[in-house]
């Protein structure tokens, strides 16, 4: 009878606890590898689709200039509020850049182009958060929106559109026009936002960092990923001289209320 309790036994072993702290270290590990890779993996689908998106955008704009002698829309000073409300749009056509490119790209009104899919859901000010369709992340640089396509001298190395880390319901202009005169000066390429800290082109991670780094549109339509750290006024069509604050080889710590003339030709 005792074999018998000792057989029986054995055909049911348990786990000890060695075994258990082993099993539970294991899972412990795959975890820590997995998930990690997970979240990489979803990152850099979000920055192909931002790149997907800003590409589009490329498209419709230079699309646009080709319709119109080479001129890209004319951007309102400052931004858009509810750019996307056809009660705005409808009185507002000549000078809203993402409305006027509706037609060149599909027509609707609920288009989820003008958003990166990384960028925060709303906006550091609750008076400017994504509204219905009105939702953008982008920045429209206004020295380009300024001139004509035939003017710039090197297309491939002026960004035309960056990006924001936060969604708001305006189509902002940055660079944008600071105050009016001949020459136009220009001001706003950067935002240092507080404890936040750089705002502009600082929405998809990096190796430096949890942010860092953006995909920029260059004025020939291409797109390409950039860190904000090595960002110049430069890269924006800026430069200085007498009459303004800022120089071309400006970083993106100075004051957004640096003011620049444009350098295109």
């Amino acid at each position: 009878m005792m074999r018998l309790m000792l057989r029986r036994h054995r055909h049911h072993p348990g786990f000890t606890l060695v075994e258990l702290l082993v099993v539970i270290g294991i899972i412990g590990v795959l975890a820590a590898i997995i998930i990690p890779a997970a979240g990489t993996a979803r990152e850099q689908s979000r920055r192909v689709q931002c790149s997907a998106n800003l590409r589009n955008i490329g498209g419709a704009l230079l699309a646009f200039a080709m319709d119109h002698d080479g001129q890209f829309p004319t951007a309102a000073n400052g931004g858009v509020a509810n750019f996307l409300d056809p009660t705005v749009y409808g009185t507002t056509a000549g000078q809203n850049v993402w409305a006027s490119l509706l037609k060149y790209l599909n027509g609707k009104v609920d288009v989820p182009t003008y958003r990166c899919p990384t960028a925060i859901e709303q906006s550091w000010n609750a008076a400017t958060n994504p509204k219905g369709p009105s939702d953008s992340s982008y920045l429209i640089n206004a020295v380009v929106m300024d001139n004509s396509l035939s003017t710039f001298r090197r297309p491939t190395d002026l960004i035309m559109v960056q990006e924001d880390r936060f969604r708001f319901n305006t189509a902002w202009q940055r660079p944008a026009r600071a105050g009016t005169g001949t020459p136009q000066k220009y001001q706003q390429w950067c935002f240092q936002n507080g404890a936040l800290g750089q705002e502009y082109s600082n929405v998809h991670p990096t190796e430096e960092s949890i942010h860092g780094g953006a995909n920029c549109l260059f004025t020939d339509g291409h797109v390409e990923p950039k860190s904000h750290r090595n960002l110049h006024a430069s890269d924006f069509g800026l430069t200085g001289g007498a009459g303004v604050s800022g120089n071309a080889n400006d970083l993106n710590t100075v004051s957004s209320g640096t003011t620049y003339f444009a350098n295109i030709k």
